[in-house]
C-alpha cells in the first residue's frame, strides 16, 4: 500500500511538469510497446521485434498503475512520445521513455458518452485517430482525430453505415494503410477514413486486443482464443490473415499496442567512382520513405569537392516530381534544394551531373545533408554510401592521373557466347576511333582477339587495348534432386545459379496456387499431391534458363500424442497438445477416468501449444491422474479420422 501511495504521489507531481520539457522520448527502432489492463492495474511493456526471432526482450516500463486505464496508445514521430486515452476519464495522456505520464486533459469536442478502445497516431505524428463505440450496441459509431498539441478532437466523416467493433488499429509503414481487428466479426479489417472493409479476410478463431507493425512491414497481435482474455503474441499474414502463435505474455483483460515501424533512408551514389579530368560524373541522391506518409518541406544541401562543377539537375519523373526549389546548383559545386517533397514507399532519386576540372588527380570525398524530418526520423540526416559496409559514410571519387590511367575492361557477352559488346572505358568522350574504323562508344565483335580504341576528351587523347576471349560460362539454375514432403507441409526450394544479376523469376506448376508468389525469389510452397515445379530465371542480359524438380508427397497422416505431461509451470512439458502433419482438430476433448469432460476445443490446429490443455479444471490444477483424449481430425486433403488415446499427469 505504501508503494502505491508513493506511485500516486509521483503521478500527481508529474502533472506539474512543463510539457515542453517532458523527459526523454522513445527511440524509433524495432521496439514495440504493449499496454495491458487487469484487475491489478495498467502495465506498459517494451519489446524488441525481429522478423527472424519474433517478440524478444519483453521488459516493463511501469507495472500495475491504478491511476489510469490506458487505451488507444500510439507513437508520435514528432516528439518520440506515446499518446493514449484514459478509458474512464477520456483524458489525453502523454508518456515518456521513463514511464512518466502527463495528463493533457479531456480533448475538446470528443464525445465522452462513447467508449474508446482502438487508436493509432497518424504517420505525420500530429493527431491521434480513435474509434468511438456505443456502450449500448457495442458498435463503432464515430471516429475522431485528436490534435496532440491543441488537444482538440475533430470528427472524421465516413460513408455508409458503420457496422464494426474495432478493438485496435495499426498503420502499415510502407503505404500508410490502416489495419484493424473487428471483434464483432472476428476479422482483420482495413480502415480507410471511416470505411471499414473486411470482405477479403476470413473469420478467425482468435480474438485480438492489440495490433502493431515492425519495420519490415510484418503485422503482429496480442490476444487469445478466449474472449475477454489477452495473453498470446501472434504474427498475422496481411494478405490472407493467416495467424501464427509466437509466445505467451502477461495475462490481461484488455490490451493495446503501438510501435514506431517507420523508416526514412537517405543514400548518395557517385558513378563512375573512378574517372579522369574533364569528364562528367553522375551523382544520385535516393530516398526510401517507408514512414507511413509523404514527407514535405525538406532541405537538401551537398557541398561537392571544388574540383566538380554542376552542369545539370534532374528532379525526377514529371509524374512523380519532387517539386523542389533550387537555391544553388548549375555552375557551382554546391547543391542547395529547399521545399523537397518525398512520396511514400518507392525509392525516389534526384540526379545531378557534374564535370571534373582539368589537371587534377587524387581522392575526394563529400556527404550530403537532409534537414526537416521529424524527431523520430532524424531531423538532421546525412547521406549513406550504400557501396560500403559503413553506416552514414561519405562518398569518395577517385580522379586518375591522366598521364597513366588504369582503365578496367567492360565487356558484355551474349547468352551463347558468340557475340561480345565492348564498352569504351570513357563513356562520354568527344570522339572514338576503334581499330576497325568504328567511331561509336561501343563495338560488337564475334572473334576473340585484342581491340584498340582511341578516345579524345577535352583534356587529351587516350589509347586502350581490350582483350576478348569468349571463354564465358552460360547461365544455369539448379533446383537439386527430387524431394519428398509431407502432405500440406510448407517449405521453400533452395537453388544454385551462376547468374550475376537475376532480374526475373517465374515459378511454374500445374497448380499455381501452391506458391505464395510466382515472381519472387523464394516463394513459400505447399503441395497436397505429387507436383512438378519449374523455375525460370532471366538475367540482366535477358538470358534465360530453367530447371525443374519433382515433389513427391508422403500421404501418411501421423498424429502424435504424448503419454504424459507435467503442468508444474517449469516451462518444460507444461501443456498437453497433439502434434503431427498439418491437420485441423475439428473437436478435441479430454475426459478424466470417471468420464467427466475436463477440456474441449473446436477447430484448432495440431502443433499449437497455445490451444492445448494446461492440466486445469474449474480453476484447479490436477496433480496426478490418468486421462482419455478424443480427437476428430480433418486433414488438408479433405479426409477425416477419429482418434483417441490415454495419457497421465506426472510431477
Amino acid at each position: 500500500m505504501k508503494n502505491q501511495l508513493q506511485l500516486n504521489l509521483l503521478f500527481s507531481l508529474l502533472l506539474l511538469i512543463p510539457l515542453w520539457s517532458f523527459g526523454q522520448g522513445f527511440d524509433c527502432d524495432n521496439s514495440a510497446y504493449l499496454a495491458t489492463y487487469s484487475s491489478s492495474g495498467t502495465s506498459l511493456y517494451r519489446m524488441q521485434v525481429t522478423e527472424a526471432n519474433g517478440i524478444q526482450e519483453v521488459e516493463p516500463i511501469f507495472s500495475n498503475i491504478l491511476d489510469y486505464q490506458i487505451r488507444c496508445i500510439g507513437y508520435s514521430v514528432v516528439d518520440e512520445m506515446i499518446y493514449a486515452l484514459d478509458f474512464i476519464t477520456h483524458d489525453l495522456l502523454k508518456i515518456n521513455a521513463l514511464g512518466e505520464i502527463a495528463n493533457l486533459g479531456r480533448p475538446i469536442g470528443l464525445d465522452t458518452t462513447l467508449q474508446y478502445h482502438a487508436g493509432a497516431v497518424f504517420p505525420e505524428g500530429k493527431d491521434l485517430f480513435v474509434a468511438g463505440r456505443s456502450s449500448v450496441t457495442q458498435k463503432d459509431v464515430a471516429y475522431y482525430a485528436i490534435n496532440l498539441k491543441d488537444v482538440v478532437a475533430t470528427a472524421v466523416e465516413f460513408e455508409g453505415t458503420i457496422n464494426s467493433t474495432i478493438q485496435d488499429m495499426a498503420i502499415n509503414p510502407r503505404d500508410g494503410a490502416f489495419f484493424g481487428f473487428d471483434s464483432g466479426s472476428n476479422k482483420i479489417v482495413n480502415v480507410d477514413f471511416g470505411i471499414v472493409s473486411n470482405y477479403q479476410f476470413p473469420e478467425l478463431p482468435e480474438t485480438f486486443t492489440s495490433l502493431f507493425f515492425d519495420q519490415s512491414f510484418n503485422l503482429y497481435s496480442y490476444g487469445s482464443r478466449t474472449p475477454g482474455i489477452s495473453q498470446n503474441f501472434y504474427s498475422i499474414n496481411k494478405v490472407n490473415s493467416e495467424v501464427s502463435f509466437l509466445q505467451e505474455g502477461s495475462l490481461a483483460i484488455d490490451s493495446d499496442a503501438c510501435a514506431c515501424p517507420y523508416r526514412f533512408d537517405f543514400f548518395k551514389n557517385i558513378s563512375p567512382k573512378e574517372t579522369i579530368p574533364c569528364q562528367e560524373v553522375l551523382i544520385e541522391y535516393s530516398f526510401l520513405n517507408v514512414s507511413g506518409g509523404p514527407r514535405s518541406e525538406l532541405s537538401l544541401i551537398d557541398t561537392l569537392p571544388d574540383i566538380l562543377t554542376i552542369t545539370d539537375i534532374d528532379l525526377g519523373n514529371p509524374l512523380n516530381k519532387f517539386d523542389a526549389i533550387i537555391n544553388s546548383g548549375v555552375g557551382t559545386n554546391i547543391l542547395d534544394l529547399s521545399n523537397v517533397f518525398i512520396l511514400m514507399a518507392d525509392v525516389h532519386t534526384i540526379k545531378v551531373t557534374a564535370v571534373v576540372a582539368a589537371d587534377v588527380d587524387g581522392t575526394f570525398s563529400s556527404q550530403a545533408h537532409l534537414n526537416g524530418l521529424p524527431l523520430a526520423l532524424n531531423p538532421a540526416m546525412v547521406s549513406d554510401d550504400l557501396t560500403t559496409s559503413l553506416v552514414d559514410d561519405s562518398n569518395e571519387l577517385i580522379v586518375l592521373d591522366a598521364a597513366n590511367p588504369d582503365f578496367p575492361d567492360s565487356i558484355v557477352y551474349n547468352c551463347d557466347n558468340t557475340l561480345a559488346t565492348i564498352f569504351a572505358p570513357i563513356s562520354n568522350a568527344k570522339n572514338y576511333l576503334w581499330s576497325d574504323g568504328s567511331t561509336e562508344a561501343t563495338l560488337e565483335v564475334d572473334r576473340l582477339g585484342s581491340y584498340n580504341v582511341m578516345m579524345e576528351t577535352e583534356c587529351e587523347t587516350f589509347s586502350v587495348d581490350v582483350a576478348v576471349d569468349f571463354d564465358q560460362a552460360s547461365i544455369f539454375v539448379d533446383l537439386g534432386e527430387d524431394l519428398l514432403r509431407a502432405t500440406g507441409e510448407t517449405f521453400t526450394l533452395p537453388y544454385e545459379s551462376n547468374a550475376d544479376s537475376i532480374i526475373r523469376y517465374n515459378w511454374l506448376a500445374e497448380d499455381a496456387s501452391i506458391f505464395s508468389c510466382t515472381r519472387c525469389p523464394n516463394p513459400a510452397i505447399r503441395v497436397l499431391d505429387r507436383s512438378t515445379i519449374t523455375l525460370e530465371i532471366t538475367d540482366d542480359k535477358d538470358c534465360q534458363t530453367s530447371d525443374e524438380i519433382v515433389i513427391e508427397v508422403q500421404k501418411e497422416k501421423d498424429i502424435y500424442a504424448p503419454t504424459a505431461f507435467s503442468p508444474n509451470g517449469d516451462g518444460y512439458n507444461d501443456v498437453f497438445f497433439l502434434q503431427g502433419t498439418n491437420a485441423i482438430l475439428t473437436n478435441f476433448r479430454i475426459f478424466d477416468r470417471w468420464g467427466n469432460l475436463v477440456f474441449e476445443r473446436q477447430n484448432t490446429a495440431v502443433n499449437d501449444p497455445s490451444v492445448g490443455w494446461k492440466g486445469d479444471y474449474q480453476g484447479q490444477i490436477f496433480s496426478l491422474g490418468i486421462f482419455i483424449w478424443y480427437a476428430e481430425v480433418q486433414y488438408l486433403d479433405g479426409s477425416e479420422d477419429l482418434l483417441k488415446g490415454t495419457f497421465g499427469i506426472v510431477r
